[in-house]
């Protein structure tokens, strides 16, 4: 296997103290909504002039954005918000199944661990960040009975499964090279769905242009505060089950998994993302401090292939010292592959990450390490491809 930026002995730390509270107890999580979302606006007054001169809906689009250009200056206060996602999702995770286990797998050293979060009702970790990014949007009191979201994959399903269950309308926007079972599955969750663009990025602005019909929100698959907050309530039940853990790696797209584990872990634990090296966008951000678009390239890891990391996700990652690297096309369809052989089922994304646990030196790192697997949404199509 060649991994392209890899050096496992690399320094991985990054401190939180200067940016988090040290307490993990938040004592007023209702504190988190009790002000919003006049907390976005630069006074009451201005608040009151934007919903008098502007319809519902494009007063929910200018909270939405003026919420994610407030964390990115506050990102300390982010922990509040993943307090508070774990009280938003506990009513639902016999719904979601989001009691994910925390397992060892044969024949991996028995301390690594693989946090499931392919045993969601959705198969993969995003319906958490869908889910309480709804609610969040709800309790502040903005008037939408209508999401839309775009995505080629897993956000899809999370957000179709996420507006079933609190009974709003859903619809989704996907490119025209979606595969045909991720299609029927976002369907299946009573979704609306759309194939309209050529790429990612062609759909996502229709999806935008759609979100500004009346009583509608857009979701961001993952450059949204409420979103990120529901990706970190992983980082909370990985630290219960495992207290002693000393690492995280997970997957990488435009950040929202890896950013959310930031706000959600002691600083003590060390978070590694992981992207393919088709579409390594956050490495190259990250390398160069400062956001960037790079041309997109197809990958097995499709639910990663994202040319652009998010705004508040990379300054997350930033202020926090989180660490990405890549891997290539063929490491991630050998992992997949491995996977299969050993009775585990996981999707591309999901392979960038659980590569690692196949070389030989992070055998020689010491203390617990966790490893995400985020889906298992791969068609046996492609299974079938990859074996021939």
């Amino acid at each position: 296997m060649n991994y392209s930026v890899l050096n496992v002995a690399a320094p991985f730390w990054r401190s939180l103290s200067t940016y988090l509270p040290t307490n993990n107890i938040i004592t007023n999580v209702s504190s988190v909504f009790r002000t919003a979302p006049l907390r976005f606006f630069s006074s009451a007054s201005d608040m009151r002039s934007c919903e008098k001169n502007i319809d519902s809906n494009s007063f929910n689009d200018s909270v939405v954005n003026k919420s994610r250009e407030y964390y990115v200056k506050n990102t300390h206060e982010l922990r509040d918000l993943v307090a508070q996602a774990e009280i938003n999702l506990s009513p639902f995770k016999d719904d979601i199944k989001s009691n994910t286990r925390l397992i060892n797998i044969t024949p991996f050293k028995s301390n690594f661990y693989f946090k499931m979060e392919s045993e969601t009702t959705v198969n993969s970790f995003k319906v958490r960040g869908a889910l309480n990014a709804i609610l969040s949007y709800k309790k502040m009191g903005l008037d939408f009975n209508h999401v839309v979201a775009m995505s080629a994959g897993n956000h899809s399903q999370g957000v179709a499964l996420a507006a079933k269950l609190l009974n709003i309308k859903s619809t989704i926007v996907m490119p025209e090279n979606t595969d045909e079972s991720k299609i029927r599955k976002t369907k299946s969750f009573g979704a609306d769905v759309i194939i309209r663009g050529k790429s990612v990025n062609e759909s996502f602005n229709f999806a935008k242009k759609l979100s500004k019909n009346d009583d509608s929100i857009f979701i961001h698959p993952f450059d949204d505060p409420y979103v990120i907050a529901g990706q970190a309530t992983i980082g909370r039940e990985i630290i219960k089950d495992l207290p002693s853990v000393s690492r995280v790696i997970a997957p990488c797209g435009g950040g929202g998994l890896i950013s959310g584990l930031g706000c959600s872990l002691p600083d003590e634990v060390e978070i590694l993302g992981v992207q393919s090296s088709n579409n390594p966008s956050m490495v190259y951000s990250l390398k160069v401090e400062k956001r960037s678009t790079l041309p997109f390239n197809k990958s097995i890891a499709g639910g990663i292939a994202v040319t652009q990391p998010g705004h508040l996700t990379l300054e997350i990652c930033k202020k926090l010292n989180i660490e990405c690297l890549e891997v290539d096309e063929n490491t991630i369809k050998d992992t997949i592959l491995y996977f299969l052989e050993n009775n585990v089922k996981i999707e591309g994304a999901s392979a960038a990450a659980l590569s690692l646990a196949l070389i030989k030196p992070m055998n020689a790192l010491n203390g617990n390490t966790v490893f995400v697997n985020t889906g298992s949404n791969i068609s046996e199509e492609i299974i079938q491809s990859l074996k021939s």
